[in-house]
């Protein structure tokens, strides 16, 4: 009765987790995927780093490097309709290039009132767990099927989408 009783608790206190950014959406509003420090060894020697790849001032191209804090960045319609697509860009689990395979289709979604939430995840190698992707991207969709609700979101109308290596990643 008692190993029940914890189970059921343990289990009630991994749920909150999932919840705990439950706060209203807005517009490019950036949430942390994990509460406290990621699943798995992350160690780099250098930084989290952001660099811009374009040497035309008028084209985005960046790429995150060493990541170590996941996050979700957040893409509200005009007009939403209930669903949501999780988006993981690619890089050839090396980087993550967040322009060209994310950020730039984002617009073209929120047109049908979907809802974006671009997914930062943690590549493996480098002093990362080999499935330091997969574990970000499952927490990714738990955040926001366990948010769904209070984010005006139907948890049965959440999708992912991923482009080259994002693409195995949401496979």
């Amino acid at each position: 009765m008692i190993q029940s009783n914890l189970a059921i608790v343990m289990l009630g206190m991994w749920m909150m987790g999932a919840a705990a950014h439950a706060e209203p959406l807005t517009d490019r509003m950036q949430i942390e995927v994990w509460p406290d420090t990621p699943a798995g060894p992350a160690t780099f020697e250098e930084p989290q780093e952001i660099r811009e790849r374009s040497e035309d001032p008028a084209v985005k191209d960046r790429a995150a490097f060493n990541i170590t804090t996941p996050d979700l960045m957040v893409y509200v319609p005009d007009n939403p309709n209930g669903s949501a697509m999780l988006v993981t860009p690619g890089g050839a689990y090396a980087r993550v290039v967040y322009d060209k395979e994310a950020d730039e289709i984002a617009p073209a979604l929120n047109e049908a009132g979907i809802t974006v939430f671009r997914l930062l995840y943690r590549l493996p190698g480098g002093g990362q767990a080999t499935n330091a992707p997969i574990a970000d991207a499952q927490r990714a969709m738990r955040l926001i099927r366990t948010n769904a609700a209070e984010w005006g979101l139907d948890a049965s109308r959440v999708g992912v989408l991923g482009f080259s290596a994002g693409g195995h990643l949401a496979a």
